[in-house]
């Protein structure tokens, strides 16, 4: 998995997982309430994931056997857009079953180290199964995670994003992909006036990893 690119998102990941390996965060081995199959990705994570699953048919196989039950109306930078543009999203599919991941095997993930930023931004700071309101996130948290997701989808703002399903199914040349998003680049970061301050080291930092040549 060497390319200028993989070591760009390589790097973004390990920003991530730096800015929130700090943070007062429950999540463990063997907790996955979140991994569900409503996970959507970038092309240029997929590819990723393919890579890494070279050698475990498996994995791969349970990914080509699950069913789509759900796909994203929208891009975080196409989201982004529509909210600077003062116009109204389309609306999300709050109606479809929700199940497992299908890389999900006795509760651990199959592919842990190369998940994508999407899997990552799910933690929480109490215990999803002792709280009825499941994981709790604050505002900042929320605002950390934006960024990161705007960042890898303009790292791969010629590219698509949708469901897992669909999307390996992409990669592996086996669909067109015509029913997937098109990704957008970065219209600039939004972010709420009281978290701009303790974000401005990421932005910047983020700035920088997309900007390098």
């Amino acid at each position: 998995m060497n390319s200028p690119t993989f070591d760009k998102l390589r790097t973004i990941y390990a920003l991530f997982d730096s800015e929130t390996g700090s943070l007062p965060l429950v999540c463990q081995k063997g907790c996955a309430l979140c991994c569900t199959d409503h996970l959507s990705l970038t092309t240029l994570e997929a590819r990723y994931l393919a890579e890494y699953l070279a050698g475990n048919e498996e994995a791969r196989q349970r990914i080509r056997s699950a069913r789509i039950s759900w796909r994203p109306a929208y891009t975080v930078n196409g989201l982004v857009l529509d909210t600077l543009c003062r116009r109204p999203s389309p609306p999300e599919d709050e109606d479809s079953p929700v199940g497992a991941c299908p890389l999900l095997s006795d509760d651990l993930c199959l592919a842990y180290p190369a998940r994508p930023l999407a899997c990552r931004v799910m933690f929480s700071r109490t215990s999803c199964s002792d709280s009825r309101e499941g994981a709790e996130i604050s505002p900042l948290d929320m605002s950390l995670n934006q960024v990161f997701m705007q960042a890898v989808e303009h790292l791969d703002s010629s590219g698509r994003s949708g469901n897992l399903v669909g999307m390996m199914a992409l990669v592996e040349g086996k669909s067109g992909g015509e029913e997937l998003l098109h990704n957008r680049p970065m219209p600039g970061f939004l972010i709420p006036p009281e978290h701009q301050d303790e974000l401005r080291n990421v932005v910047r930092a983020l700035k920088d990893i997309l900007e390098e040549r």
